[in-house]
């Protein structure tokens, strides 16, 4: 069995005991990629905070050389004829899929608007007939309403965020994710695909935007390997 931690656009040396449980990291050629894998002698792996961890290591490990997709902690394939299939046949979405993210990161950031919390408060859990008595109908659709109303304001609060810092950070549209967080806050979560070049001005866009929007908490982590850039169907690319 082989453990794969991401797709490179090229083959690369031999990570000597970078990989989970010390293995060696090694190249699995596939025309113009090569994905990056090591031994599994169990059929699968435990998920932990050192495991995890070394996932990512890896990754930005490859990084610094490379573009790289990453792939989600505990992707397995049975073996490396099989792993070089799967790549083939993805070969060209994954390509493009590099394309993207070559010599960029990912960029996390929090932002909360204290207005917003104060002016809508945050909408409960979806609404049950159970909760509001059987045979109310009427009162469990209007409450479905409220409800669905208060979800569609959130969504749209994550749009107009997005909105806001595009003026400030030099991004396209396609390079900004934004959603509402998932503890179901006021906050909105915001990912950023960028240049290792435009970290260095990261920082002070960031001032700014909070220097005109004070009453906006903002912060943020990265860089980070960009798997909110990852077409879904890429992070297993079919491996079985």
């Amino acid at each position: 069995m082989l453990y794969v931690y991401g797709i490179a656009d090229n083959a690369f040396e031999v990570l000597r005991g970078a990989g989970l449980l010390n293995s060696d990291v090694f190249a699995v050629p596939a025309g113009c990629l090569a994905a990056a894998a090591s031994k599994l002698a169990q059929g699968g792996i435990e998920t932990t905070p050192q495991g995890v961890w070394r996932h990512e290591q890896v990754l930005r490990q490859l990084m610094q050389d490379h573009a790289v997709l990453p792939l989600r902690f505990g992707t397995i394939c049975r073996d490396r004829e099989t792993l070089t299939d799967r790549l083939m046949e993805a070969s060209d979405d994954l390509v493009r899929g590099l394309g993207r993210v070559r010599g960029k990161v990912e960029i996390a950031l929090r932002i909360v608007d204290e207005r917003e919390h104060e002016a809508h408060p945050v909408p409960s859990e979806t609404p049950t007939v159970d909760a509001i008595g059987g045979g109310r109908g009427t009162a469990y659709l209007r409450a479905r309403r409220r409800h669905h109303a208060a979800e569609m304001g959130r969504e749209a609060r994550a749009e107009r965020v997005g909105k806001m810092l595009s003026a400030y950070i030099d991004v396209g549209a396609e390079d900004l994710v934004c959603s509402v967080a998932p503890e179901g806050d006021h906050a909105v979560s915001v990912s950023c695909l960028l240049g290792r070049d435009q970290l260095a001005t990261l920082q002070a866009a960031l001032e700014r935007f909070q220097s005109d929007h004070p009453a906006i908490g903002l912060s943020w982590t990265g860089p980070w390997t960009p798997y909110s850039f990852v077409a879904p169907s890429l992070f297993g690319v079919g491996l079985p």
